[in-house]
């Protein structure tokens, strides 16, 4: 990854960070330069306006969890598709417990006129876990279970800022798919 690239997802992360802990409409461009301890004209450098920073955090999450569920297709059995799909948020264990599911903690606080790359999203994993179960009968419910449980589980997380029981409840979760 080039100097520029590197810049450019180091201010993306950091605007997911303000955007946690200030509504977009209230966060400001100086804010951002402030918390990413750079000059504020290096973020017009990479991002025009606000807006624009706004796309370019909401298409990184997005891209990231495509880039997941094409990793998860890769496996070759629903169940270990639906097990890697949960390793891959222990793997952000951190961040969950300090902020909650990326995108659903940001969309909380979009404009209308961007939820719909998140409302998109959404979508496509919850087609994705239904079809792990297309083999079964209650296809569309059992897909739904399963996100609603890792869903809440991930919620507890953010609630309970602790890692190692978010790691455990994941571990249970798991574990539960091997006696499936």
């Amino acid at each position: 990854m080039n100097q520029r690239s590197n810049k450019k997802s180091q201010l993306i992360i950091a605007a997911f960070e303000l955007f946690q802990e200030h509504p977009y409409q209230s966060a400001t461009l100086a804010m951002l330069a402030e918390k990413a301890a750079i000059p504020l004209g290096n973020i017009y450098y990479y991002f025009k306006s606000k807006d624009l920073l706004l796309d370019a955090v909401i298409d990184f999450f997005v891209e990231r969890m495509r880039l997941r569920l094409i990793e998860c297709q890769k496996q070759p059995s629903s169940k270990a598709r639906l097990k890697l799909f949960i390793q891959q948020y222990l793997g952000d264990k951190q961040v969950i417990c300090r902020w909650g599911e990326p995108l659903f903690l940001l969309s909380r606080s979009l404009p209308d006129s961007q939820h719909q790359k998140i409302e998109e999203l959404i979508d496509l994993v919850q087609k994705w876990a239904i079809q792990q179960f297309m083999h079964e009968n209650g296809a569309a419910q059992k897909g739904t279970a399963f996100l609603q449980r890792l869903y809440g589980i991930v919620n507890m997380a953010a609630l309970q800022r602790d890692p190692l029981h978010f790691q455990k409840n994941m571990k249970i979760f798991i574990d539960e798919l091997d006696l499936c």
